[in-house]
């Protein structure tokens, strides 16, 4: 009886690595990224006496309608660590990266100068906002912010006119 003839298999050749390729960052948003690093070292070393340290800030694509978050924690050997992280949707000018990136700060300044993590748009807050507001007129900071949000897409009615969002899942 005949032996069976292999069947042939496929020899994969070598194949080249494959290089990670970097996402193109939009020159806009890099020019951002300067301004607010560049903005924080100014009020940083103007206004808060180069007392707030260890921060990064990261841009979040998640927000979808907060301007800024400014997270702050305190180790067992007390060193800080905090993130101050800002929306590329919603700051979509200088003033509004102005504006947030102050009003960010003003909540590290808080915990981290004052000691008091529990401080929200109290009283010390609103110190330091005046602070921030003196040293640089052009700032303008408030405990919530009146920003229209601009969307990829609008509906709007054809038989009332009202024009619709798409909804935002929190």
């Amino acid at each position: 009886m005949p032996s069976p003839s292999p069947t042939p298999t496929p020899v994969s050749s070598p194949s080249k690595a494959k290089t990670p390729r970097k996402k193109k960052v939009d020159p806009e948003l890099e020019r951002r990224m300067t301004m607010a690093n560049s903005l924080f070292a100014e009020l940083n070393r103007t206004v808060f006496g180069d007392r707030i340290t260890g921060v990064e800030i990261k841009w979040n694509p998640r927000f979808l309608t907060t301007a800024g978050r400014a997270k702050w924690k305190k180790s067992r050997e007390g060193v800080h660590s905090s993130i101050l992280e800002l929306s590329p949707k919603v700051i979509d000018s200088d003033e509004r990266l102005r504006n947030t990136v102050g009003h960010e700060m003003c909540h590290l300044a808080s915990w981290m100068i004052d000691c008091d993590p529990a401080e929200q748009h109290g009283q010390l807050w609103n110190a330091w906002t005046k602070k921030v507001m003196r040293a640089r007129p052009d700032i303008k900071i408030t405990a919530r912010h009146e920003y229209e949000i601009s969307y990829k897409f609008r509906w709007k009615c054809t038989q009332c006119d009202n024009t619709y969002v798409p909804p935002v899942l929190s």
